[in-house]
C-alpha cells in the first residue's frame, strides 16, 4: 500500500494526516477546501499494483517536516501467497514520484515479507518549487 504523509503527522497510519487506503482523500490544508487535498487515485487491490496518489496544491514543507513517501507490505490474508504454510513471498516495489508532471526520483525495493514498511523518500515544497530526498529506511511494523 502507498503512502503518502503529510509534514505534521506523528507517523505512518495517522487517521487525519496519511493518505493512503483507508484515508484515500484526508483533508489537509484549508478545512472543506479538496483543491489542496491528496487523493489516492488508483488503490491495487489484487497485490499487483499500481497505486497512485495525487497532490495538486502541497503546502511549503521543508527538510526538517517533509512530505514522507512509503509503501507498506500489507495482506488482508498472510498465507493468500504462501500456500497456506506461511513462508512469505518478496515483492518488488517501484516508487516514481513526479513533480510538476516531470519525474524527478524513481526506486526499486524488495520488501520480503508482511508488514515490511519502506520509507522511501521525503518531498520538500517552498512557494511552488519541490525536491526529493532519498531516506531508503526498511522497518517491521508489529502486526
Amino acid at each position: 500500500d502507498l503512502h503518502l504523509v503529510h509534514p505534521m503527522a506523528a507517523d505512518w497510519f495517522d487517521a487525519l494526516l496519511d493518505c493512503y487506503y483507508t484515508n484515500p482523500s484526508p483533508d489537509w490544508g484549508i478545512p472543506h477546501q479538496t483543491t489542496d487535498d491528496p487523493s489516492l487515485d488508483i488503490d491495487d487491490t489484487n497485490g499487483a499494483g499500481p497505486e497512485n496518489i495525487n497532490l495538486s496544491s502541497p503546502e511549503n514543507a521543508d527538510i526538517n517536516d517533509p512530505y514522507r513517501v512509503g509503501v507498506h507490505y500489507f495482506r488482508a490474508n498472510p498465507d493468500a501467497f504462501s500456500g497456506g504454510n506461511g513462508v512469505n513471498f518478496p515483492s518488488d516495489v517501484t516508487i516514481r514520484i513526479y513533480l510538476g508532471g516531470a519525474l524527478v526520483f524513481e526506486r526499486t525495493r524488495r520488501l520480503q515479507a508482511t508488514n515490511d514498511l519502506w520509507e522511501a523518500a521525503a518531498i520538500t515544497w517552498f512557494n511552488g518549487e519541490g525536491g526529493v530526498v532519498e531516506i531508503d529506511a526498511l522497518s517491521v511494523l508489529d502486526p
